[in-house]
Parts: structure tokens; C-alpha cells; sequence
């Protein structure tokens, strides 16, 4: 605990700044994933999109082994948040961005986190489905959900 302490006294205040800035984005950026819609029930149950592996995953063994994944991943929605918006409409405008897809451990572990948002998912091959629509996503469903100023548009 004391080392703690002295670690953390060793922070200039604008590194605690940021650090404090990036807790609390990290923090904020989970909650808006785990409730984008009224159907939402947790993390998992409710969610709009789900990969076709997870949903078959889901019917035999319920949510373990499933991962509510980022599809903006945090890291690169926290870098640009704390480092490229100027004002607030910037950030309002990442934040509509903020969706979740659940898909399974072994497709978490596939996906390329350099790649923007929904082309993630392209790139790997996983299929997505519009739960909401009860909808397969194509590649280019895909595509205008990454255009788009808000993921649910």
C-alpha cells in the first residue's frame, strides 16, 4: 500500500491528469457498450449484434466461453478521445460510435485491433448478425455500419 502511495505521489499532475482521464474513459466506454438499447438485459442477453458462432455457442452453453467484444476497440477510442478531439461535439461524435458484438473466445483472439471497427470483423471472415433485424450482415452491411456517424444508424 505505501509503495502505492509513493508511486503515485511520484506522478507529475498532469500525468495523474491523464491517467484519471483514461480510468474514467475506460470505465465510461463499458458502460455505453453494455446498454445501447432498450432490448439490452447485460452484457450478453440483448445485445444487437451477435456473430453466428457465438449464437450457436449461446444455444448449447450459455455465455461462457463468450466475450462482449468492442468493436471500436477501447485502446484506440481512448487514444483518439484523449489525444485527437478538440472539443466536446469530437468526442460525442467517437462516443455514438461505441457498439458491442458478442462473439466467441476463439474469434476474440482472431481479430486484427489495427483495422477500424466493423472491418475487423470483415477481414477474419466472422459473420455477423442484426439480432434487432433478425438480419445476417453482409461485407458491405458491414462497411455502411462502419460509415456511419453512429453504429446503430
Amino acid at each position: 500500500m505505501l509503495e502505492h502511495r509513493q508511486e503515485h505521489t511520484e506522478l507529475s499532475d498532469e500525468n495523474e491528469d491523464e491517467w484519471i482521464l483514461e480510468y474514467f474513459a475506460n470505465f465510461w466506454i463499458w458502460k455505453i457498450s453494455e446498454l445501447p438499447g432498450p432490448k439490452t438485459k447485460t452484457k450478453y442477453v440483448g445485445q444487437r449484434y451477435w456473430s453466428k458462432e457465438a449464437i450457436k455457442h449461446y444455444e448449447k452453453n450459455g455465455i461462457t466461453g463468450l466475450r462482449h467484444e468492442h468493436v471500436y476497440p477501447r485502446k484506440k477510442l481512448i487514444e483518439k478521445i484523449m489525444h485527437k478531439c478538440r472539443n466536446r461535439d469530437d468526442i460525442k461524435k467517437e462516443l455514438k460510435k461505441i457498439t458491442a458484438c458478442i462473439i466467441t473466445k476463439d474469434e476474440h483472439s482472431m481479430l486484427n485491433n489495427e483495422k477500424e471497427r466493423w472491418e475487423r470483423y470483415i477481414d477474419t471472415g466472422i459473420k455477423v448478425v442484426d439480432l434487432y433485424k433478425n438480419k445476417e450482415l453482409s461485407n458491405e452491411d458491414l462497411i455502411d455500419l462502419n460509415n456511419k456517424k453512429n453504429s446503430y444508424g
